[in-house]
């Protein structure tokens, strides 16, 4: 498995909270860093692809054990990742309409 910059225990926590817990800890890593995330809530496997494609970032892979979940995730590009979050005033403004 790959070796990582960061772990985060989320056992015993549910959707949403490892996901918030992983967004809060991905985001002090650098670019091409990897976070461990271990936790036991199945919700893992559908959501943190999700977020991984949405936000730039690269799955790297999970494994289970006893009912221990695992991943890799290595963190990509945000700027490059295409997301307009609501409320970013990044984001561009919403089209005049006529």
């Amino acid at each position: 498995m790959p070796s990582a910059d960061h772990k985060l225990n989320t056992l015993g926590l549910l959707c949403p909270l490892p996901l918030l817990f992983a967004v809060r800890d991905l985001a002090s890593l650098e670019r091409g860093q990897v976070l461990e995330i271990i936790g036991d809530d199945p919700g893992l496997y559908e959501d943190i692809p999700a977020w991984c494609e949405r936000a730039g970032h690269r799955l790297l892979g999970f494994a289970e054990e006893e009912g221990v979940i695992q991943c890799w995730i290595e963190k990509g590009d945000e700027a490059d990742s295409g997301e307009d979050r609501p409320g970013d005033p990044d984001a561009d403004p919403a089209p005049d309409r006529a």
